[in-house]
């Protein structure tokens, strides 16, 4: 392997290194609480969550007891990639897990001030880095909502007051961070065997005079923490009826450092025989994580009520504005800009939740939620993947308060699943958009190249000039809830 082969690989390895992160909130991506999650995320005008901080801050203003709940969550997938004439390729996405905490309460009551509600919400993901995968082009191919190398510690804390009876209003602040803020990495040469092509050590030629040059990298990165404001109203003008509104600004979580390559034969300069000078340090600063701005507005009812004594059926629905037009990818740019007419958009997403209960201490719950897709296709160099997508949610929770009345048991225990549909893609590529030095030869797509020999293959556009993409993602999770103190009186929907 020449030592320009060598060179251009260790770089790859090391750029591609934090550069890439979820592009959407993961409390989005996968859901948070079970109640919520089970009803399809419809969720803003719903009263008695826990999770309310993310929800909507002004629901806490109508919190009647303190609640404190903790749930664990595990997500997988099945996103593939098709190229002409050969099977799927399964994107190698590490499966995602984490736990929630959260605590809320009415603390009015301890002031003298009814109406007060605080609430604080905690997603701690399982691990840091998933994965240190190939170097990361331009090009490559990225269903950029859900790759997962870097996950995020998610914090909501809101405030909320209500007025009156039926208005409360909501404040508060989300706080977004890399789990390991600072990463040192240091890869030598002898760890570096498996990825220039000696796995083990076991070609001896590998090591023959001239065809190995000691190789040490190094990455040096800074993730900074990032706030949105949270806000939130909930108007009840009924009992069994009420509208909320939520607002969270966009999130842009920066990332920078350096990479640092070192190569023999290099520049000794203090004599001890290990290179100290870097055949080249490149600084870098990057968006490594965005989320947009967002705005929900939605409607809960429990539609017998007018009629019944009592009724146990809660009808929930959301409309949500996401607005991805100030998308910005890892390189901190706006992509697909060399596309006239080409850009992300703005898009509403529309969510329905159902809540039965046949049987006072058992809560049936399902949900639906239509997603499109803010990329547009992409015809050109880049690759970033993501359709239209359908959310079918599905949960079941048990209230042990109401099943021993007598014993008074607190706690409550949700279960929720989600199936998230995407729908199949065909990409084909426009020649004219791509830089004329990553088209195959004349007469060949990229299929035509083999890998195994052929120097350049990684340089070509992936995929052109046609290819499939889809998938699936699937969310599960449970959460547990304990209450203190006793309801001055039912909180309704």
């Amino acid at each position: 392997m020449h030592r320009g082969a060598v060179a251009r690989i260790a770089a790859g390895i090391l750029f591609s290194l934090p550069s890439s992160g979820l592009r959407a909130n993961p409390v989005d991506t996968f859901g948070v609480g079970s109640r919520g999650s089970a009803m399809g995320d419809a969720t803003t005008a719903l009263l008695d969550l826990p999770e309310a901080p993310f929800s909507n801050p002004g629901s806490l203003g109508f919190l009647e007891r303190a609640e404190l709940f903790f749930g664990p969550m595990w997500s997988g997938n099945s996103l593939w990639l098709k190229d002409i004439g050969r099977v799927r390729s399964y994107a190698d996405y590490n499966e995602v897990s984490g736990y929630y905490l959260g605590v809320s309460g009415p603390i009015g009551e301890l002031i003298s001030l009814p109406g007060l509600g605080l609430g604080l919400l905690t997603f701690i993901p399982k691990g840091g880095f998933a994965q240190v995968d190939a170097p990361q082009r331009v090009s490559e191919r990225i269903f950029f909502k859900y790759r997962d190398r870097n996950r995020r510690i998610v914090i909501d804390t809101a405030l909320a007051y209500r007025f009156l009876d039926w208005i409360s209003v909501g404040i508060g602040v989300e706080l977004l961070m890399d789990l390991w803020a600072a990463t040192d990495i240091q890869l030598t040469s002898e760890g570096l065997d498996g990825i220039l092509g000696n796995p083990g050590g076991q070609d001896p030629d590998y090591y023959a005079s001239g065809s190995r040059y000691g190789t040490d990298l190094s990455l040096h990165r800074k993730v900074t923490m990032n706030a949105a404001i949270l806000a939130g109203l909930i108007v009840r003008p009924l009992s069994w009826l009420s509208f909320g509104l939520s607002f969270r600004d966009e999130q842009k979580v920066s990332s920078s450092g350096r990479n640092s390559l070192y190569m023999e034969p290099c520049t000794d300069a203090d004599g001890d025989g290990v290179c100290d000078v870097p055949v080249f340090e490149d600084p870098f600063h990057t968006t490594a994580f965005y989320t947009p701005l967002q705005v929900r507005i939605g409607a809960a009812v429990r539609p017998l009520a007018p009629v019944c004594s009592y009724d146990r059926l809660v009808l929930s629905m959301d409309a949500v504005y996401e607005r991805w037009s100030d998308y910005l990818d890892h390189r901190s740019r706006t992509p697909l800009a060399n596309i006239d007419s080409y850009a992300f958009g703005d898009v509403w997403s529309f969510r329905f939740g159902l809540e039965w209960s046949p049987w006072q201490p058992i809560h049936l719950r399902v949900g639906l939620r239509y997603e499109p897709s803010p990329a547009p296709m992409p015809i050109g160099e880049e690759n970033l993947l993501d359709a239209d997508s359908l959310f079918v949610t599905a949960g079941l929770g048990f209230d042990f308060e109401e099943l021993f009345e007598t014993w008074h048991v607190p706690v409550e225990i949700h279960f929720f699943f989600r199936w998230h549909q995407m729908a199949d893609l065909e990409i084909r590529k426009n020649a004219d958009y791509i830089p004329e030095e990553q088209l195959p030869p004349e007469g060949q797509s990229w299929v035509d190249l083999d890998p195994e020999t052929e120097e350049d293959y990684d340089r070509y556009s992936p995929g052109y000039p046609r290819y499939e993409a889809g998938g699936h993602v699937w969310s599960v999770g449970l959460s547990i809830s304990y209450r203190f103190g006793h309801a001055a009186g039912e909180v309704e929907p």
